[in-house]
Order: C-alpha cells, then structure tokens, then sequence
C-alpha cells in the first residue's frame, strides 16, 4: 500500500513537470487540476498496484508506459494535442516504472520505520 501511495506521488510530480512543460496556463491551482496532473496520478497508482506484482522491470516500465499512453491518448483526444499528450504520457509511465522499481521498497522500508518509531513513543506516554 505505501509503495502505491509512493507511485501516485511521483505520477503527481510527473504531471506537475508535464503541466509545466507541455502547457501554459494562468495560476498554481490550474496547474494542480490539469489532466496532465490528474493523468500522472492515474498513471501512479496503477503502475504502483502492477509494481508490487511484478519483479522484473522490463513488465513494470512496459505496463507504466503503456497506461501511460492509453490514459494520456484520452486525454490528448480530448484536448487537440495529441502529440504532446502521448509523448508526455509515456515519459511519466517511464518515470513512474523506474521509480516503483528502484525506490519503491526502500521508501516502503523507510516508511515502516518511521511509523514503528512513532507507535513505540505513542506507546511511552
């Protein structure tokens, strides 16, 4: 579960980055509320669930880039600018498949200590 919620942040990320370069709009709220955005969560959290089942990383970067090009050809059939939105879907399926693969364990590692840290001085007072 943490390493999904860890896969949708970087989808989140993704999108910001994708919003910035692929877009121009007026003010940080419609930057935060673009499809682009709203695609890399998508993008995340599916790949996040496929990481978690997976083991090689051909399958994980080859499933992220893939539900990156399906949810971002939606998008990108619905806007107008399809190049842009297929080309900015498959690099944040490709980021999204690389970071599941090479973080998403150890921030999953980190978060369990983190949080057993906290029960055992929750336990203390």
């Amino acid at each position: 579960m943490k390493s999904i919620i860890v896969s949708a942040i970087i989808g989140l990320l993704g999108g910001l980055v994708g919003t910035f370069l692929f877009e121009t709009t007026d003010g940080f709220m419609s930057n935060v509320f673009s499809d682009f955005t709203i695609g890399g969560v998508i993008v995340g959290v599916a790949g996040g669930i496929f990481g978690n089942k997976s083991t090689t990383l051909v399958k994980k970067l080859l499933f992220s880039v893939g539900v990156g090009l399906v949810v971002f050809l939606v998008f990108g059939l619905l806007s107008g600018y399809l190049m842009n939105d297929l080309i900015a879907g498959a690099l944040i399926g490709l980021l999204v498949g690389l970071a599941s693969h090479f973080f998403g364990a150890k921030v999953a590692n980190v978060v369990n200590k983190v949080d057993e840290k906290i029960d055992n001085t929750l336990d203390k007072v």
